[in-house]
């Protein structure tokens, strides 16, 4: 059955958490209040006329600026580390982040869409900026920066690299890793597990790395805390085939060793 928006418009709790479920994994419904769920709902609907879309909401009380980005995924593995470097570049901090990609798009009318085939990623990112050493929500200003370089590049307008460049970003210091790991999952996926330093850029390095492994990042959740992260990634190979145990145990030592390497952002030194 294919939702409208007024359809979605009109809809209960209990029937909104009931189309979301044959769309989304279990964790969303784990980490996503009920209030949020009807926004997402309404988002994912317009994708097919919109292709992006950037909702921000301010989180009244706390130095935070939620970001909801629902956008059709790229053909190659990188959109989320096009997100991770644009925010970078533009000193914006990514305190807490759910990312997801659509199990299967049934829900969704895209009669008119010439994206049909694609993917569709939703993604909720709770953001902050620095101000003379303390976070806090993003002014409106920083929001339409964000809005705008985010458009540009995941319109393909222009690239992180030349965001980069434009920023003066220098070299990454090596990371330090507390403990990162990798595993099979369920599905077809690969689990890994991330702890380390926090540091600007860091989850831009993450997602850009795993890019250059030819992984796709179906979901994650990024949590910072305390100057350090704690994330969990669950990727898939471009084929869609199973991880056999060595593969997906393989990838942690291949991540430590691009995170551990000194060396300029990824776009910048044309690695990934």
């Amino acid at each position: 059955m294919l939702l409208s928006r007024e359809e979605v418009d009109t809809m209960s709790d209990a029937a909104t958490e009931n189309a979301l479920r044959r769309i989304m994994p279990d964790l969303y419904f784990v980490n996503a209040p009920v209030s949020q769920r009807r926004l997402h709902l309404q988002l994912l609907t317009r994708v097919p006329q919109e292709n992006l879309i950037l909702d921000f909401l301010p989180r009244p009380g706390t130095p935070l600026t939620e970001l909801t980005i629902c956008a059709y995924d790229d053909a190659e593995p990188g959109l989320l580390s096009k997100l991770c470097g644009t925010l970078a570049a533009l000193s914006v901090h990514i305190q807490t982040a759910f990312i997801y990609t659509l199990q299967e798009q049934s829900l969704i009318d895209q009669a008119h869409s010439d994206n049909s085939a694609r993917e569709v990623v939703l993604d909720t990112l709770l953001l902050s900026e620095s101000y003379f050493g303390r976070m806090r929500a993003l002014t409106d200003k920083t929001v339409q920066r964000v809005r705008d370089e985010l458009t540009r590049i995941l319109g393909g307008q222009i690239t992180v690299t030349q965001l980069l460049t434009r920023t003066h970003w220098r070299p990454y210091p090596p990371l330090h890793i507390y403990d990162i790991s990798s595993q099979p999952g369920t599905a077809n996926q690969a689990v890994i597990t991330l702890r380390a330093e926090d540091h600007p850029g860091v989850l831009y390095r993450t997602t850009a790395g795993l890019a250059a492994l030819g992984l796709d990042i179906q979901v994650a959740q990024i949590n910072t805390a305390e100057s350090a992260i704690d994330d969990i990634f669950y990727v898939t190979k471009t084929s869609d085939t199973p991880f056999t145990e060595a593969e997906a145990q393989s990838i942690a030592p291949q991540l430590r060793s691009i995170l551990q390497a000194s060396s300029a952002p990824p776009g910048l030194a044309g690695e990934f």
